[in-house]
């Protein structure tokens, strides 16, 4: 086997190393009780975003009153998108635990049937009241008939904690997935470089 053609393999490889890592699942974090508290690196219509859920009210967590500035996603489609990433990347049975099958593992829900997570989207002021809040609810059921519902609540409700429920978090880390790991990088530039001066070398001959 000549030179040149074990150097193309290792860039092959190399291509598909970075397209592994540059396309990998997310991160579960689990805590030593075996809950699901969050993830990082999930892919949410292109962009990576880390996640984690907390206990509370719309109002604590968002400013004093569920402040739409401090929302992730400003519409109902990007929520819509954020829930369903949940559903298909985040709230699944694995080697991490089972937060399909058992939602009471998933971190502010104790019921075996179901959890419920708010993403928050919109905030819609009234003459008559202090104001609605739009959410996606999330609904990771056991028997696997997951939903997400688009639900309205009065800012007053959201004032006060639910039971079997959390509020998802998102911090996004990076627009797309097309920037490879720094490992996979030096890799490809080190057999680059060796392709070119192996071709070089031939020239010269």
């Amino acid at each position: 086997m000549n030179i040149s053609h074990s150097l193309r393999k290792l860039l092959a490889v190399c291509a598909i190393s970075a397209a592994a890592e540059a396309n990998a699942v997310p991160v579960l974090l689990v805590n030593e009780e075996g809950i699901l508290t969050g993830a990082n690196g999930v892919d949410i219509a292109g962009t990576l975003y880390d996640i984690s859920f907390s206990e509370g009210s719309c109002n604590s967590l968002f400013g004093g009153r569920c402040d739409q500035r401090l929302f992730a996603f400003a519409n109902a489609a990007e929520a819509l998108a954020a829930g369903e990433a949940l559903l298909e990347q985040v709230f699944v049975d694995g080697p991490a635990g089972q937060f399909d099958s058992r939602p009471d593992t998933i971190f502010g829900c104790t019921n075996l049937q179901n959890c419920h997570s708010f993403i928050p989207h919109q905030f819609i002021e009234t003459v008559d009241m202090d104001g609605l809040i739009a959410i996606q609810d999330v609904v990771n059921n056991a028997d696997g008939s997951d939903v997400i519902n688009e639900m309205v609540f009065a800012e007053e409700t959201l004032a006060s904690d639910f039971d079997n429920y959390n509020y998802v978090l998102f911090t996004r880390v990076s627009d797309g997935q097309e920037i490879p790991e720094p490992g996979s990088v030096a890799l490809m530039g080190l057999a680059l470089a060796a392709l070119g001066w192996s071709r070089r070398r031939k020239t010269k001959a």
